[in-house]
């Protein structure tokens, strides 16, 4: 098993990113903080492609809402292949070429919640979910 980051596209929504930018402001040693600043840059870097992504399926299956200037919305006719689309998108997994964290070793004194825990659970060793069954499975390689 890789101590590598992998994290699926459906893993970094919006609680999560919160709570990555919370724990990434916690006391730390030095090197952990350094990581995690390079971590959060990454993970920052995947959100803004997933949601450019993300925003051309709408553009492509969808109609602007009248009543919300500059909102889209999928048609009707276009909502399978639009759901098709946005589902292998957030199945898709990276790989970040760094290595998980092991809470032990980072001794930060802070109480960690368990909502952070569990929506971080691919940061750290030991915390991984089960594997999942996968539309479709696509590695992304960001270099250190």
């Amino acid at each position: 098993m890789s101590n590598k980051i992998e994290v699926y596209n459906y893993q970094l929504n919006e609680d999560a990113i919160t709570e990555l930018t919370k724990f990434s402001d916690l006391k730390m040693n030095a090197k952990y903080a350094f990581r995690m600043l390079r971590i959060l840059n990454d993970i920052q870097s995947l959100v803004d492609t997933m949601n450019k992504l993300r925003n051309k399926v709408f553009q492509e299956y969808g109609e602007e809402v009248k009543e919300n200037s500059g909102s889209l919305m999928i048609k009707k006719e276009n909502m399978e292949a639009a759901n098709k689309e946005l589902s292998e998108l957030m199945m898709v997994k990276s790989t970040i070429t760094h290595d998980k964290f092991d809470l032990e070793e980072m001794g930060i004194d802070e109480k960690i919640s368990v909502k952070t825990i569990s929506l971080l659970s691919f940061l750290f060793m030991g915390l991984e979910y089960p594997n999942e069954e996968v539309i479709t499975e696509t590695e992304v390689v960001i270099p250190e």
